[in-house]
């Protein structure tokens, strides 16, 4: 397919298929650049069932990860996350021949590409962010549980670089037996501590052993379905971290590890921390939009339309590139753990602010603000009774805003 007339920077791409398919478990989808830059978009998923890829968007800030999603025969899935990184198309030039492959790596089934579209966002000009500076860092034991949980610090240190400091990646490779006894933080020179994963995993053994933690990843740690002595490869933290954005990133950063529970063991085996810059950003003002109509929240199986509330809201007057956005929130419930809440954009991206957090308790969301550069977690905080949490940081990653056109509903 032949792109033009679009502006050379590439901020944002989706795709979209209708493939008809007896086996969808046999293809492998890549779509290549016109530079020559391949993604993965799907590799021996959806098993034996047919046609789920016939009316499918493949965007990157999707909750439905094409590798995990539990497909039915003959049901299309409307929207996947593609197995491999969309965002290695950032920056390039969209303009030319993008390239859309599918191999059938078996025998015996057919099928039919119908369809599909490209969704490109470019910029004329657009903040560059720098190459990635990356630094390893220390390696060790981690103590099991004993009579006190025991906090081991593992530090790696960032160097000459400048300006304003704009992404943060984190990788680590860890084995443990038992992954769901980590609690892993991120704390960085100046201070901030941001949640990398608590109690995530279960019982199954090295899942953190090769994963790369990034906010624009949106697979959050607290949903992902795990298999033993798989890597996750790319993982959104538990925290966000957003919270680093604008920090100097030079000194001592500190990955702090705690094995909270009993009888397993492991080690970090390798650790390294990813920062990009970008020049100094001009001075912007905040604008907030507000909707104070009251709605009911009727209870039912999150499977039916009768335990679902939608409120929307329109904005208008903005600039046309999201740098930061928080969201508040009056709500009123008598327990709050039934509640599973998400924002989505006038672009269509969908974030998951929170999922069956708070357990029992009422009205503990009556008046919160969730701001990715929180460093209280909504998986993590403790919800009394009737006491507003706030601030609290969502569990997915607001980062899957940033550059969009604000505007809209």
């Amino acid at each position: 397919m032949t792109v033009s007339g679009a502006n050379a920077s590439l901020v944002k791409l989706r795709f979209y298929t209708e493939i008809t398919h007896t086996f969808n478990g046999d293809l492998d989808i890549t779509l290549t650049s016109p530079l020559g830059t391949v993604a993965t978009v799907s590799t021996d998923n959806a098993g034996t069932n047919a046609n789920v890829f016939n009316g499918t968007m493949w965007d990157a800030d999707s909750v439905n990860v094409a590798s995990d999603f539990t497909y039915v025969d003959l049901v299309p899935v409307p929207s996947l996350q593609p197995e491999g990184g969309m965002d290695r198309f950032l920056g390039e030039d969209p303009n030319g021949l993008w390239t859309l492959t599918i191999v059938d790596d078996a025998g015996g089934d057919f099928g039919l590409l119908n369809r599909w579209d490209l969704e490109i966002t470019a910029a004329a000009t657009a903040p560059t962010p720098s190459v990635p500076s990356s630094s390893a860092g220390g390696t060790g034991s981690i103590p099991d549980f004993g009579a006190i949980p025991v906090a081991t610090a593992f530090t790696t240190v960032a160097s000459g670089m400048s300006g304003f400091l704009w992404d943060v990646d984190f990788f680590t490779a860890i084995s443990h037996t038992a992954s769901a006894d980590l609690d892993m933080t991120l704390t960085s020179p100046a201070g901030t501590v941001v949640t990398l994963t608590t109690d995530n995993g279960g019982t199954l053994d090295d899942v953190f052993n090769g994963t790369l933690w990034d906010d624009n990843v949106n697979d959050p740690a607290t949903d992902k379905v795990y298999t033993n002595l798989v890597a996750v490869p790319q993982l959104s933290p538990e925290g966000r971290m957003a919270a680093f954005r604008g920090e100097n990133p030079n000194g001592t950063w500190t990955l702090t590890v705690v094995d909270d529970a009993v009888a397993d063991n492991g080690s970090v085996n390798s650790i390294w921390i990813e920062v990009s810059m970008i020049p100094p950003l001009a001075a912007m003002t905040p604008s907030v939009s507000s909707n104070t109509t009251p709605l009911p929240i009727p209870p039912g199986a999150p499977t039916t339309s009768s335990g679902t509330t939608v409120d929307t809201m329109a904005v208008s007057g903005l600039g046309t590139s999201i740098a930061n956005l928080t969201l508040f929130t009056e709500i009123t419930h008598t327990f709050n753990g039934d509640l599973d809440i998400t924002l989505t954009s006038p672009a269509g991206t969908a974030v998951v602010v929170t999922t069956d957090n708070a357990g029992t308790s009422a009205d503990v969301f009556n008046g919160t603000l969730f701001d990715p550069d929180g460093s209280d977690t909504v998986t993590d905080h403790v919800y009394p009774d009737l006491v507003v949490a706030t601030p609290l940081t969502p569990e997915g990653s607001f980062d899957n805003f940033l550059g969009e056109d604000p505007n809209g509903t």
